[in-house]
C-alpha cells in the first residue's frame, strides 16, 4: 500500500523513506506472517545503509516462505558486506531452488572469486555464461 507508494517516490528523499518504513512497520505488526512485507521493508532499509536490518527481514521472510528470490536478495547483501561464505550459501539455495538464474550464477562465482578459489569462479562464470551470453 502506502509504504510501496512513499518507496517508489524516491528513497534518496529521507522523508519518503521514513514514511514508508513507518507504513510497512504499522502492516508488520497487523500481518506479521506476510514475507511480501518483509522483502518491501528490505528493499528500503538495504539503500540507507541498514543491511543488518535488511538481513534481518529478508531472514524473517524465508523462514515465512522460501523462495529463490528471497535467498538471491539476502545473498546478494552479504555479498555487499564482503561475508562471502554466507553470500554463496544464499546463492546456493537460490539456484537449488530454481537453477536457471544467471545472475545468481554470476555472484555465486564473484563470491568464490573473492574467496580465493579461482577455478572454481571460472567455472561459476562460464555456466553463467552459458545461460546468459550477454553480461
Amino acid at each position: 500500500g502506502r509504504g510501496i507508494s512513499y518507496g517508489k517516490k524516491g528513497l534518496h528523499d529521507i522523508k519518503n523513506a521514513e514514511l514508508a518504513l513507518f507504513e510497512l512497520n504499522q502492516v508488520i505488526n497487523l500481518e506479521p506472517d506476510h514475507p511480501e512485507v518483509f522483502e518491501q521493508r528490505a528493499e528500503i532499509l538495504s539503500p540507507l545503509g541498514r543491511i543488518t536490518e535488511a538481513i534481518n527481514d529478508l531472514t524473517k521472510a524465508i523462514q515465512l516462505n522460501p523462495s529463490p528470490r528471497l535467498y538471491k536478495h539476502r545473498g546478494t547483501l552479504y555479498f555487499m558486506s564482503e561475508d562471502y561464505a554466507t553470500a554463496y550459501e544464499d546463492f546456493e539455495h537460490s539456484l537449488e531452488l530454481n537453477k536457471n538464474q544467471p545472475v545468481a550464477i554470476l555472484y555465486k562465482g564473484l563470491t568464490l572469486f573473492h574467496r580465493g578459489l579461482l577455478k572454481e569462479a571460472i567455472e561459476s562464470f562460464k555456466e553463467a555464461l552459458k545461460l546468459k551470453a550477454d553480461f
